[in-house]
């Protein structure tokens, strides 16, 4: 949610840079003193590019890449405008569910019986209906929980896990 609303922000001051830049280029092109006018642009587009790039550093600081990525075996994700599911599920029986593979809400361990994907919090976190225990029915290329938290179903982008 943190990294969808630092990217409005982001477009939003790239296209007021980007207008300013042209307006003042224009301007330039229209009066003597051209000089005046092409600093401004200069100055705008600089200063827009030093803005985006301070705020996606600042997002990179905040929320780093997923150190383990080469671990997983198992993905599933709901995209929405709003409030994306993301779940990662790793070869060391651990999982991973947050808005995306760098905005990590909740953590946890797992166990697989059957076609019944059983997910256990730890570190005093809960799903989103305050439970601490979920599990999901993998079906096809789908994730279809059980117990209802808000979360329904997943897609699954990511599948390792040995006959299913």
């Amino acid at each position: 949610m943190i990294l969808f609303a630092t990217g409005l922000l982001k477009f939003f001051i790239g296209l007021i840079g980007v207008v300013g830049t042209i307006v003042f280029l224009i301007l330039s092109a229209f009066q003597r003193t051209r000089t005046n006018k092409l600093r401004y642009a200069g100055i705008t587009f600089l200063t827009t590019f030093i803005l985006i790039l301070a705020i996606t550093g600042l997002e990179f600081l905040m929320y780093p890449t997923n150190k383990k990525q080469d671990q997983l075996v198992l993905t599933g994700l709901r995209e929405a405008p709003l409030g994306a599911y993301w779940l990662g599920v790793y070869d060391d029986s651990t999982w991973e569910l947050g808005n995306s593979s760098r905005e990590i809400e909740v953590r946890g361990t797992y166990t697989i019986s059957g076609d019944t994907l059983h997910l256990k919090t730890l570190g005093g976190t809960a799903f989103y209906n305050g439970n601490t225990k979920n599990s999901f029915v993998i079906s096809g290329d789908n994730l279809i929980e059980v117990e209802n938290t808000g979360i329904r179903g997943l897609k699954i982008g990511l599948n390792k896990l040995n006959g299913l």
